[in-house]
């Protein structure tokens, strides 16, 4: 006899119930009335379920453009994007930050290597004279200068604020407490750079990329969900060779090709969407971010051979509209101005290293006006960095020596 009351326990129909009670053994399959959900579960289930949240974007947008699936899905992702256009731009203005820093060190790069030819030049012309004696003056007296004043750190950068807050009495027993550590010194190397160049925080970098990320994988995730499930639509509203969105190009259960060799025509446009925006992006100026972004091409390349067709369009949408978004920025002044983009984004990669004063004469500086507040430690401390990065710097040897021999002058 079938049951009238399910596994969950929701309630069958009046006509099992009253033959329950009667006695009488009910025939045929209960028809099971499911209970009514309060008004708060269907809401929270949306905002605990990103992907069913997705599934609603969707449908909803399908609803209300009335263009097929396969206009309705990049279109919408174009609007999308087109409103959270401020935060990308701000976004794109905060990753100057990487530029500043993949500048500094190509400049150092050069550096080093224009002084080890000096270097090299010099050994050949001292070697060709009779009177070698002299040559391992100057390195004496670094290597005597470095070992009376400690170990060196990394950069420095600070301002008149920060000098005051450093002890700015002269008194030699209370300055030697305020010394920079090697994180600070960065840190304050880094910000000055940053004020430098109006470069904004690296917090609107993260924020973006912590939503456009969260969007991504939600939406990819719901158009997958809506592909293994045939969604009204999906199977007869595509374009061209992929009439159906939910086919992959390669089935790996089976490893079959469902549209052949085409099938592989949207994984490598989404691939040269992907390679023009990284190199258009600020990740583009660091040798390593750089070459970081190209390794990720074949697995890109490789998961898009599995996706629906569907989730094919959303995410060639996506990367379009990043790589829109960094011409119009190239493009529009007016728009790079509102958004407050740093030209350093914009300069050429060979310009960028002499755009501003380098970190050498920042630390040169900021020894002076460490000296002057009378943190003579911290002074010391840029005169270090300096010196690590600059063994022969000439003027930096000489201010050492200055507060070696008085300590609480100026």
């Amino acid at each position: 006899m079938p049951l009238c009351r399910d596994t969950f326990g929701f309630v069958s129909d009046p006509s099992c119930t009253l033959d329950l009670e009667l006695g009488r053994p009910h025939h045929g399959p209960p028809r099971i009335r499911n209970k009514p959900s309060s008004p708060l579960e269907d809401p929270l289930a949306l905002i605990l379920s990103p992907t069913q949240l997705g599934v609603q974007w969707w449908e909803g947008a399908h609803t209300a453009t009335g263009l097929p699936w396969w206009a309705a899905i990049p279109t919408t992702t174009l609007l999308l994007r087109g409103a959270l256009m401020p935060l990308s731009l701000r976004a794109y203005a905060a990753s100057a930050n990487a530029v500043a820093a993949a500048a500094e060190q190509q400049c150092q790069a050069q550096r080093r290597q224009a002084q080890e030819e000096e270097q090299r030049e010099g050994e050949r012309q001292l070697a060709g004279k009779a009177g070698g004696a002299g040559v391992g003056a100057p390195g004496e007296q670094q290597v005597g200068v470095q070992t009376q004043l400690g170990p060196s750190s990394s950069g420095s950068s600070g301002t008149k604020s920060s000098n005051a807050s450093g002890g700015g009495n002269g008194g030699g027993s209370s300055t030697a407490g305020a010394e920079l550590g090697r994180m600070d010194v960065v840190r304050r190397v880094f910000n000055h750079l940053r004020h430098l160049h109006g470069v904004p925080s690296f917090g609107w970098y993260l924020g973006n990329t912590a939503v456009q990320v969260s969007l991504v994988v939600s939406l990819s995730l719901a158009l997958r969900r809506m592909s293994d499930s045939l969604w009204p639509g999906f199977t007869g509203e595509g374009l061209l060779y992929f009439q159906d969105l939910t086919a992959p190009p390669v089935y790996l259960q089976t490893l079959s090709t469902p549209y052949g060799t085409a099938g592989a025509i949207l994984p490598l446009a989404l691939v040269l969407l992907y390679v023009s925006a990284a190199d258009r992006s600020a990740g583009g100026s660091s040798p390593g971010i750089h070459i970081a972004l190209k390794l990720l091409v074949v697995p890109l390349y490789c998961t898009a051979l599995l996706q629906p067709h569907a989730v094919l369009l959303y995410w060639m949408a996506q990367a379009a509209s990043q790589l829109g978004i960094y011409e119009l920025a190239a493009r529009l002044p007016p728009l790079r101005r509102a958004a407050r983009v740093p030209e350093l984004l914009l300069a050429p990669r060979s310009h960028t290293s002499n755009a501003g004063p380098t970190v050498d004469e920042i630390l040169l500086e900021l020894s002076e006006s460490y000296a002057k507040a009378g943190n003579t430690t911290a002074a010391r401390t840029c005169l270090n960095a300096l010196l690590t990065r600059q063994p022969l710097h000439q003027q930096a040897v000489k201010r050492l020596q200055a507060l070696s021999s008085n300590p609480y002058s100026a």
